[in-house]
């Protein structure tokens, strides 16, 4: 059940942003830093979208398919996970890996793939014939997460990566496009981190940045700290309860879908801001443009959610600029600056409890 909970203070709400490629290889980071990302990747999301506007939730990009697992199970993820690169082995963070993500195939089909049989099969023939070893144009949300930044084989489907588009939200190989939107739900039995890490990562999750390079070549380092351990793991899947209000509502021009600065509780603690993203087509985003649309200047809904934690690359992107939406100078990020409330949601659905 969701509870009723005190009005929190007034939060602004950061600018949006987008992508371009970087030319310039990988700097292997000091033992200081978690992960780093090109300025360019930041830049480009800033008008990557349409009509020059940013990506909002919905990142577009050229991408060569690399090797894919299978399809996992609903204890895990329900995903597929597809390694990819850039064309011309172009990079963009360290590091270096990208990874597309499409959601729940596990659990349903999308026209093109095949409606007989087993489903998995179904799913890992038709990316074994259309998608591994191809270019292809991936869309989806453009998450910054150091969930896979070790441990990986550069060969197969998960290399260490720091950047991935998850959720996809379709995915062109050939003049055929899979659209995923549909696949944005929530099944019972769904994995999720427990309310405790929960609780830990948006509580104790710090983030710094500080700037390094010149040229084409600048890159921010970052360091993470907090929630990294044990039962305190910042991880994947999470549910919150989440209160909206109408000021803190923005409709995203790339796609219509829709973004806002939540109030979230983990069960009585709280609450923590919250960014939360949730897309066109799905009920929850439903709820969202009803709120916006309502004339009611005072009216705000409860939603309890279960969806994907990110660092905002909007929210990283203002920290390293003015409050003229200007690079700040290399002197204002020699030291690592903290990045206020880095962590956002993208909604999958009302939690299934």
């Amino acid at each position: 059940m969701i509870r009723c909970r005190p009005a929190a203070p007034s939060l602004a709400l950061l600018v949006l942003l987008a992508f371009a490629p970087a030319v310039a290889q990988p700097v292997s980071p000091p033992s200081d830093v978690s992960f780093n990302l090109k300025r360019s990747f930041l830049a480009g999301l800033m008008t990557g979208g349409t009509g020059g506007q940013p990506v909002g939730a919905r990142w577009s990009v050229s991408l060569r398919m690399g090797a894919h697992s299978a399809v996992h199970g609903l204890e895990d993820d329900c995903e597929m996970h597809v390694a990819a690169k850039l064309p011309n082995n172009r990079v963009i963070a360290h590091p270096a890996g990208i990874v597309v993500e499409p959601p729940n195939v596990c659990e349903r089909r999308v026209p093109q793939i095949r409606q007989t049989g087993r489903i998995r099969k179904a799913w890992t023939d038709w990316f074994d014939d259309n998608v591994e070893g191809k270019s292809c144009v991936a869309t989806g949300f453009p998450r910054v997460f150091t969930e896979h930044s070790a441990g990986g084989e550069d060969d197969g489907s998960n290399p260490d990566h720091v950047v991935e588009i998850h959720p996809a939200t379709a995915l062109s190989c050939g003049g055929v496009t899979l659209d995923f939107i549909r696949q944005i739900d929530v099944f019972p039995g769904m994995r999720r981190i427990t309310d405790a890490s929960t609780l830990a990562c948006l509580e104790r999750r710090r983030l710094y940045v500080r700037q390094r390079g010149s040229g084409s070549s600048v890159r921010y380092e970052f360091l993470e700290e907090g929630a990294q351990g044990g039962n305190a793991r910042c991880g994947n899947f999470a549910i919150v309860d989440a209160h909206v209000g109408k000021e803190y509502l923005r409709t995203l021009t790339n796609g219509g879908d829709h973004l806002a600065l939540a109030q979230a509780w983990i069960g009585e603690s709280g609450p923590f801001p919250l960014k939360i993203y949730t897309y066109q087509g799905t009920p929850e985003d439903d709820r969202i443009a009803g709120l916006l649309a309502d004339p009611d200047e005072t009216k705000n809904i409860a939603m309890r959610l279960h969806g994907l934690l990110t660092y905002d690359y909007a929210t990283i992107a203002g920290a390293v600029q003015d409050a003229h939406g200007a690079w700040l100078q290399p002197s204002a990020l020699r030291d690592y600056k903290e990045i206020r409330n880095p962590l956002a949601l993208v909604v999958f659905g009302e939690a299934v409890d």
